[in-house]
């Protein structure tokens, strides 16, 4: 009978050492959870705050060129982490390209207008 009670006694106190265990991992847990849910919600008040900017820009009464130059600037200035140079190449290569695509919308809008006087003239 003494050997069944030094054999209980034994696993009691490995459970409490493991119990012990386990309540220290909750703990690390419970802040790696905390601080988990406090940068998402830091993230989620940027995008909101990101959201806002893009519907104002949206509603706003400009013409549609002037619309996608200003979203593009509000991406632009948007400074998520450093960039290496491969990214910042990327970045020119696609505003060149935007701005390619806005010249020959203006373009396009200067030839219509040009063609309408020149009609009304004759």
């Amino acid at each position: 009978m003494e050997i069944k009670l030094k054999e209980a006694k034994k696993i009691l106190e490995e459970l409490k050492k493991e119990n012990r265990k386990l309540k220290e991992e909750l703990k690390k847990m419970k802040v790696r959870f905390n601080e988990k849910e406090k940068k998402l919600n830091q993230e989620s008040n940027l995008l909101g705050k990101l959201n806002e900017k893009v519907e104002s820009i949206l509603k706003s009464h400009k013409s549609p060129w002037e619309t996608k130059l200003a979203l593009f600037n509000l991406l632009k200035d948007l400074r998520v982490e450093e960039s290496s140079s491969e990214e910042k190449r990327e970045n020119y290569l696609l505003e060149s390209c935007l701005l390619n695509h806005l010249a020959k919308e203006s373009m396009k809008k200067y030839r219509k207008i040009t063609a309408q006087s020149f009609s009304e003239k004759k």
